[in-house]
């Protein structure tokens, strides 16, 4: 079990996390992306994706999977003119 304070944080920090993917995202969709993007671009959306489902009931989890896209979000971006 996490305290509220803990729980709160992680929430936080996960919602920042996905702010920032949901921009790189947006950033991309405005793109015609190579192959190699494209897939970078569907794993960071699924993770995303994944984070959002498991935010009430694992603020743990769901920051984990946030951080991990947050990984494709910054190759991604590397990748983009």
């Amino acid at each position: 079990m996490l305290s509220p304070a803990l729980r709160t944080e992680l929430l936080r920090q996960t919602d920042a996390l996905l702010a920032l993917c949901d921009r790189a995202v947006a950033a991309a969709a405005r793109r015609r992306l190579k192959p190699a993007q494209a897939n970078l671009l569907e794993h960071l959306r699924t993770l995303s994706q994944l984070a959002r489902e498991a935010r009430d009931r694992s603020p743990a989890e769901a920051h984990n999977l946030a951080e991990r896209a947050r990984l494709f979000a910054e190759r991604l971006r590397k990748e983009l003119p």
